[in-house]
């Protein structure tokens, strides 16, 4: 029984993970053509489409990944999200590519604005039902307590 419950949440994590790299396979197989024609030990060298292979690896890449990470968890907040968090990773070291950042720190940012939304529209609820009140944060009035409000 255990090893059941093992195997399907790593099944479940490996599924998550490629939900976020599937829906950019394009630009992955575009970047593996660039480089496999263009780099300078290519088939067809070439200093222009050269020159577009590193910032697809260093920034493109995990950005997609990253905004496709905060969408599955936080709709299209969670994409935005998700993209400007991978930037603040990409940007601490650009010597190193950041695929595996993007795959934390989109997910991350999309459940983190996520979590803010669901407080802030409480607190709009919250205004609509009892406006003068509603001076503090929503958590505080004992009429918000409830679910929905």
């Amino acid at each position: 029984m255990e090893d059941g419950f093992v195997k399907e949440n790593v099944q479940k994590f490996g599924k998550f993970l490629s939900a976020m790299v599937m829906p950019n396979i394009g630009t992955l197989i575009a970047f593996g053509f660039l480089a496999a024609l263009f780099i300078d030990t290519g088939w067809i060298p070439n200093k222009g489409f050269n020159s577009l292979v590193s910032p697809m690896l260093t920034y493109l890449i995990p950005i997609l990944i990253a905004s496709t990470g905060g969408r599955m968890i936080g709709g299209d907040r969670g994409r935005v999200v998700g993209a400007i968090a991978v930037i603040g990773a990409i940007m601490s070291n650009t010597s190193i590519t950041m695929l595996m950042a993007a795959m934390v720190m989109g997910p991350l940012a999309g459940f983190c604005i996520k979590k803010s939304s669901t407080g802030i529209d409480l607190y709009r609820a919250c205004q609509s039902i009892v406006p003068e009140q509603c001076d503090q944060p929503w958590y505080i009035h004992a009429d918000c307590n409830r679910a929905g409000c």
